[in-house]
């Protein structure tokens, strides 16, 4: 459990100042808040290192095969004026959506 975990847990009340120390530029970072109260500093050292070492991370190569690419489309494009009784439809009558993009893709519309 690390230091800034084991404060959280006992309260900062009972934590010796020290604990709460970090060995990272977090700690500076937190320092140059100048007084606070122990509470607040304690989360923002928290979330601070949080960010601290999720920055440092370097995601893990894929070694599966990625999938295939999706097909080329085959639906023609609607028209810009039936994109926009799709749109109106999004905003005012999602109800009716339904039956629209059926009709749509009845007419081999996208």
């Amino acid at each position: 459990m690390d230091a800034l975990t084991h404060a959280a847990l006992i309260g900062t009340a009972r934590a010796a100042k020290d604990t709460l120390a970090t060995a990272t530029p977090v700690d500076a970072l937190v320092a140059a808040l100048g007084e606070v109260e122990r509470e607040r500093a304690l989360l923002l050292q928290a979330g601070a290192l949080a960010i601290y070492r999720e920055a440092g991370l370097v995601p893990a190569l894929r070694t599966d095969p990625l999938p295939d690419p999706a097909p080329d489309e085959t639906l023609r494009l609607c028209s810009p004026e039936a994109a926009a009784v799709v749109q109106v439809l999004l905003k005012h009558h999602p109800e009716l959506l339904p039956e629209a993009l059926d009709r749509m893709i009845n007419h081999g519309l996208r």
